[in-house]
């Protein structure tokens, strides 16, 4: 993708992926390229994910702001009933969380739960919860997916939850509970944290159930959840809610993504076994990698024909690299037309096909599929656990009950973009510097008459150095051992002194550009938690060690690519000071810093 920089074209491209000590994966990087005298330094832009893999459980800041991930992976629904709303829902040991946006905050949010439900969850009597709904707004249900035991009902300036007594009603209300912030300005965003106790009278449910809706005066229901209960519209007093989301298991880490389990379940298991889109294979995607501008791709989806589909939909939401956000029209479907029965193993298929033209700009084209037949609907998308996982990317998909947040893709670039000519040939080395070779010891953390000193990282955890460059590293995940907990902060010495020394034996080799990992100023031994972006660590030798080598490249004619990682800067370090080292406010220390909720996020 071309993407303006600085006034300089910037590509977005794969590369390989290494886990370096404690640093997250990284999926991609933009290449900024300029001259400087004879040498063309690429500063490497990574992207990687900011929260724990697959950790379900979060604890997000309830300030009527839903900042990226701040409700984990997989915790939201979007387009909810097809009016447009997202939903997200989290959870901790105390609390349930619940973000809606884009809903209008005078009109109320109703949600019923049941924890720990029987089997069916319609079973047993009035003692396990009540099987019809309370009257908000004009809206209420003669009958309930399951026995609900909570009900809450939120908006600005109001807030009230229920239980169910036991005899088949209500209890009276108690007001204001938790904790809830709104923000109109901000794409009329509202949260709610929900105490455990609120819900269960005790601690967290090993599972529950819920579904969810908005709802006006009059008895209009919109933004429903799930989308496939059809109750949208003007229910009244009498609506009967058929479906649900079940959560099966609560725990930290093991736990079921909210919005993965829509029950009564939806299509069969063989129907979804008939289920197929292989971005691999020519048949289903005619296109295997990116692709340019305005240019054409004509997907196509496989069904059993014996499920009896009626329509398939192409679900697309493209992402505006120049924005950095969704376009305002996404998501767009486009239905699939029926093109063709075919038999694999003498079992019947239909094929679904359909042409889209992608973006005329630089985008991200994410997409995923619809499947409907009469009241019954299913998903079908990539199957991969978030943006890193390129094991599970790509390739054959996964069906799901409610709408995924995985989405098969295209990268969409400017087809006027060239790589630079020494890349295209290029034979490139990389290198962690740390353990690459050691070209002064004088410029090592915590060596006797070093000038670098041994400072303390993340609070009083003390840099260590390796006495012997071939003994073997502590082992941190050893809590009986000397070491700790200590990921990050054991050095052996290794600098660019070190790596200008090797030219020669790298050069042959045939080497004819280096990677280098992170060398600016950081917390640790990988550098990936950057701690000043405008100088080079001291332990790598500093600035004047980075033009040295810079200008001995220049001579051999060699180049350098450096991991930028812009956005990897440490809590420990200049730009948030949370162990206050510094004369300047870093984000932890003012509140007012932007981003507002800096604080209470990373420090």
């Amino acid at each position: 993708m071309n993407v303006p920089v600085g006034g300089l074209d910037c590509t977005r491209v794969r590369r390989v992926i290494y886990r370096i000590a404690d640093v997250r994966p990284i999926a991609r990087f933009v290449m900024r390229h300029a001259c400087s005298a004879k040498i063309l330094l690429v500063v490497v832009l990574t992207l990687a994910a900011s929260t724990c893999l697959w950790a379900q459980w979060a604890t997000p800041n309830i300030d009527g702001s839903v900042a990226p991930g701040e409700y984990g992976p997989n915790n939201q629904l979007n387009n909810a009933g097809n009016t447009g709303q997202t939903w997200y829902i989290t959870w901790d040991a105390n609390n349930l969380y619940v973000g809606i946006v884009n809903a209008n905050l005078s009109e109320g949010a109703v949600l019923y739960i049941k924890p720990n439900p029987q089997n069916p969850p319609t079973c047993c009597s009035n003692s396990d919860g009540n099987l019809t709904g309370f009257n908000y707004d004009g809206t209420n249900f003669s009958s309930l997916p399951f026995r609900a035991s909570f009900v809450t009902y939120f908006k600005t300036n109001y807030r009230e939850y229920r239980s169910s007594d036991g005899n088949g009603g209500w209890s009276g209300q108690t007001s204001f509970y938790g904790t809830y912030a709104d923000n109109q300005s901000n794409t009329n965003t509202r949260e709610l944290a929900i105490p455990w106790s609120a819900i269960t009278g005790g601690g967290i449910p090993g599972s529950f159930v819920f579904f969810g809706y908005l709802t006006s005066s009059g008895g209009y229901i919109y933004g429903q959840v799930p989308t496939d209960n059809n109750i949208g519209g003007f229910a009244g007093t009498s609506a009967t809610a058929t479906q649900y989301f079940a959560v099966i298991n609560t725990g930290n880490g093991t736990s079921t993504p909210p919005f993965s389990m829509e029950q009564p379940a939806g299509f069969s298991a063989a129907d979804k076994a008939g289920f197929l889109h292989d971005t691999f294979d020519p048949f289903y995607r005619d296109q295997e990698g990116a692709v340019t501008e305005n240019s054409q791709v004509t997907l196509r989806f496989r069904t059993l024909h014996s499920s009896g589909i009626w329509g398939v939909t192409v679900r697309a939401y493209i992402f505006d690299t120049g924005t950095g956000s969704n376009t305002a029209n996404s998501p767009v479907d486009t239905p699939m037309a029926f093109d063709q029965n075919f038999f694999v193993n003498n079992v019947e298929y239909d094929a679904w096909k359909v042409t889209l033209t992608m973006p005329s700009s630089p985008s991200v084209y994410y997409y995923k599929f619809h499947i409907n037949r009469d009241q019954t609907n299913g998903w079908y998308s990539d199957d991969y656990n978030d943006d890193n996982d390129n094991v599970n990317k790509d390739g054959a998909g996964t069906a799901t009950d409610g709408e995924p947040l995985p989405s098969f893709q295209f990268t969409v670039y400017d087809p006027n973009f060239q790589t630079p000519a020494w890349l295209q040939n290029a034979n490139v080395y990389h290198i962690f510097p740390d353990r690459f070779r050691n070209g002064d010891q004088s410029n090592d953390y915590c060596r006797a008459g070093g000038t670098t000193g041994c400072p303390f990282y993340y609070g009083s955890q003390s840099a260590t150095i390796h006495q012997n460059w071939n003994e073997q590293i502590c082992d941190p995940n050893n809590q009986s051992g000397p070491c700790p907990g200590a990921f990050s902060n054991q050095f052996f010495g290794g600098d660019l002194l070190g790596i200008q020394s090797q030219l020669d034996y790298l050069q042959t080799l045939g080497v004819d550009t280096i990677y280098l990992n992170p060398i600016f100023q950081a917390r640790s031994n990988h550098r990936y938690d950057t701690d000043n972006y405008l100088h080079i660590d001291p332990a790598l030798g500093g600035d004047g060690a980075f033009t040295a080598l810079q200008t001995e490249m220049n001579r051999r004619g060699m180049q350098v690519i450096l991991d930028g990682v812009f956005n990897h800067a440490s809590s420990d370090g200049l730009y948030f000071d949370r162990y206050h080292r510094y004369a300047t406010d870093g984000a932890c220390e003012s509140p007012t810093s932007p981003p507002t909720s800096a604080p209470a996020k990373y420090c």
